[in-house]
């Protein structure tokens, strides 16, 4: 009986040693991270007609750029150790601010007309990336180049009001819009990086 169980302790072991060195040197071929980045967005207008030329060049002379974000998880898959292709699932503000704008009221003097007034529009759309990184392999530093293209889905718009008075009081008022902009748009993506 003690011949049996030592033959049996002795025949398993080895191969449990072996299943276990097996499974850790199997390569990963699938990655999974989340990612934040800030982004500084415009819009670029065109004419359309019907004297929109004075609209467009008016919008231009007051719209500035604007602040924003893309956050999101992303998928990836390695080809081999200088490439991999990534997928993600992101959500993305982008959009613009106008200037400050100065006092428009008549001349007569109204408390309750704000003294000045500026806008901030938000762009809400879900972002599908997929691109290549390409790994330009170093002895310490690993650099990348990044190119692809993005199917985004426009959601909504959200514009916010801010209205600021004689007395300093500041009345900001939040608008979500439906407006006829197109639901899908496509976007060519570059870059560059290294870790």
């Amino acid at each position: 009986m003690k011949k049996l169980f030592l033959f049996l302790i002795l025949g398993c072991f080895p191969l449990a040693i072996f299943c276990q060195d097996e499974d850790s040197t199997k390569p990963k071929k699938f990655l999974i991270g989340f990612s934040f980045s800030p982004d500084y967005s415009f819009r670029t207008l065109k004419y359309a007609g019907n004297n929109s030329d004075y609209l467009v060049k008016y919008r231009d002379s007051i719209e500035i750029p604007k602040f924003g974000f893309t956050t999101g998880f992303n998928f990836g898959y390695i080809v081999n150790k200088k490439l991999i292709i990534v997928t993600g699932l992101l959500f993305s503000d982008k959009g613009e601010n106008t200037i400050r704008l100065t006092d428009f009221r008549t001349l007569t003097p109204d408390p309750s007309i704000p003294k000045y007034l500026s806008f901030k529009y938000h762009y809400l759309y879900i972002d599908i990336p997929i691109k290549a990184n390409y790994f330009l392999i170093n002895n310490r530093t690993k650099f990348f180049l990044s190119g692809g293209i993005s199917t985004n889905v426009f959601i909504t718009q959200k514009h916010k009001a801010i209205l600021e008075f004689d007395d300093g009081k500041i009345i900001e008022k939040t608008y979500v819009m439906q407006n006829r902009f197109s639901r899908i748009n496509f976007a060519f993506t570059a870059g560059f990086g290294f870790g």
